[in-house]
Parts: structure tokens; C-alpha cells; sequence
């Protein structure tokens, strides 16, 4: 019996070792997660002459129904970090005076103070004078989306009448457009 009594204490040593020992192998896993986010190339975009325009201050006879009192040039500028970027969007946001004529942008037609019937007009390119200007047909309009040029690109924006022959009334006339870009 003594030799029984002495196998199961060994075998018992031997499972405890066992059981002891399988903690040292014990192995812990750490699960990491690791996330990017890849983003088209991107371009910055500046209005080279500013952010605030003037037009002179006109006589309300001067200008007739479906002119231009005055001119203001300007230039967008697009500066894309990668040469893949093969084209720019161009998108406007702004208040079309009450007449209809959405393509002519006034935030001050509707208060007490603001001229009525006289609004901005946004044309592309600086080849424009007063007498040619106005054109309902090749004026941008809100809320549509355009294909502009990438490096500079050429605006212009008129002080405009609308074509509307009654209710024209002197007051201050204030658009403000928000240019909104993306990439192709």
C-alpha cells in the first residue's frame, strides 16, 4: 500500500506541476484597432481681390429696367495640392430678388431700407462693359452647380435693374453670394 500511497501522491505532485506550469504558458491577447481615413486631394480657394465689393452709388433714373449701373471684376482662385484633380465645381447659394428673376441676388430688396427691383447679377469672364452685361440667359443662378476653370477663373458681378418696368424704388442694394467648391 505504501507504494500506492506513493504513486498517487506523485501522481498528484505531477498534476499540480502541470496545472502550475500551464499558467506560466498562459497567453494574453491584446486586440488593437487601427483606422485611417484616405480623403480626395484637396485645394484651397480665394477670391484675389478680397471679400468685399462696392459699387458706386447710381441715380435710379440712370439705369433703366434691364441694365447695369455698375461693374465689379474679380478673380477665383483654386490651388490644388495634386495634379489629379482634374476639374473644380463651383456651387452658389444667395437671394433672388422678388420679381422672379432669380439670377439677380439682393438680401436687402425685402426690408424697409432696401432697393426695390435692383439686385447683383454674376457673370463669368471680365470681358463685360455696361451696355453688355446684362443677360438673364448667361447669369449664374443659386443652387445650381458649375464646372470652373482650376488655377484662376474670371468673374464679374453687375449691379443690375431687374426687367420689371413698375416698382423699382432707391434704397440699399447688399447680396451676399456663398461659392461653395468641390473637386472632381
Amino acid at each position: 500500500m505504501a507504494i500506492q500511497t506513493y504513486i498517487k501522491q506523485a501522481l498528484f505532485a505531477v498534476a499540480c506541476i502541470a496545472i502550475g506550469s500551464s499558467s506560466v504558458y498562459a497567453v494574453d491577447n491584446i486586440n488593437q484597432e487601427f483606422s485611417g481615413l484616405i480623403l480626395p486631394p484637396s485645394c484651397d480657394f480665394s477670391i484675389v481681390e478680397g471679400n468685399n465689393f462696392t459699387f458706386k452709388s447710381v441715380s435710379i433714373d440712370s439705369v433703366k429696367p434691364g441694365s447695369t449701373a455698375d461693374l465689379v471684376k474679380f478673380t477665383i482662385k483654386s490651388d490644388c495640392e495634386s495634379s489629379s484633380v482634374s476639374g473644380v465645381r463651383m456651387r452658389l447659394s444667395a437671394t433672388p430678388i422678388a420679381s422672379g428673376e432669380n439670377k439677380i441676388f439682393s438680401d436687402t430688396e425685402a426690408s424697409a431700407t432696401g432697393a426695390k427691383n435692383f439686385g447683383v447679377m454674376l457673370r463669368r469672364t471680365h470681358s463685360y462693359n455696361l451696355d453688355n452685361f446684362f443677360n438673364i440667359a448667361g447669369a449664374y443662378q443659386p443652387n445650381a452647380t458649375y464646372n470652373i476653370m482650376k488655377g484662376t477663373d474670371l468673374y464679374t458681378a453687375g449691379l443690375v435693374r431687374s426687367t420689371a418696368s413698375s416698382g423699382a424704388s432707391m434704397g440699399k442694394v447688399s447680396a451676399t453670394i456663398v461659392f461653395q467648391f468641390s473637386t472632381n
